[in-house]
């Protein structure tokens, strides 16, 4: 099911196909001028909430404010490979810590999901491009039973995104940052879209045995 315009691997039947699918929308951001210091860019180009629940924690259509929480799952997983990287005691993580609170300002249009099921929603992928001098941000979500795949559909001006770092900082390996935990975005659109070029390369290169 193609509910956004870049389906980023979430049905894709292959791994060259998610990576495609992946270069393609890197390609897509860096015509449309992202930079790695774009606030939205950073937090949803490389999907960190994939596979958390989103909360709503303040619709105001009349004020164009909206405010939504997520999971950093990226975050979660990050942490736990890096502790088993160095052999560090086992934590106990509760994942309310790495929730994040979003607030979208000049909010211009909103849609919500039709899933079946009530309850939180689960985000999936995202797509996100540029909208007369803002942003249009699609999430691709799952309801509670995982029977029907909606839409959150946003276009704003801008965002303002919760700093986590103190509350995930005691289960972090000493002497590490928290950003480096919190997002995987450390480069322009372009580089990503090279980088999802030189894997297809390498992919093509051993299917043909070269």
């Amino acid at each position: 099911m193609r509910l956004l315009k870049f389906s980023r691997g979430t049905n894709a039947r292959s791994s060259y196909e998610s990576v495609l699918r992946e270069a393609r929308y890197f390609e897509h951001l860096d015509r449309s001028r992202f930079t790695a210091k774009d606030r939205a860019y950073a937090t949803f180009a490389r999907d960190v909430f994939h596979d958390g629940e989103i909360l709503f924690r303040g619709i105001q259509l009349g004020s164009r404010h909206v405010t939504l929480v997520f999971r950093n799952v990226y975050a979660i997983n990050a942490i736990y490979i890096e502790r088993g990287r160095l052999r560090l005691p086992e934590v106990e993580i509760c994942r309310k810590d790495f929730r994040t609170r979003i607030a979208f300002t000049g909010v211009s249009q909103m849609t919500l999901p039709d899933v079946e099921g009530g309850g939180p929603v689960c985000y999936q992928f995202s797509n996100l491009s540029r909208h007369r001098g803002g942003y249009d941000l699609r999430i691709a979500v799952w309801g509670k039973f995982w029977s029907k795949m909606g839409v959150i559909g946003l276009r704003f001006s801008d965002l303002q995104v919760e700093d986590i770092g103190q509350k995930i900082a005691g289960y972090l390996p000493p002497g590490s940052e928290a950003r480096s935990y919190i997002s995987w975005v450390n480069h322009s659109p372009g580089y990503y879209a090279r980088l999802y070029r030189r894997r297809l390369e390498k992919m093509n290169r051993n299917r043909s045995g070269i």
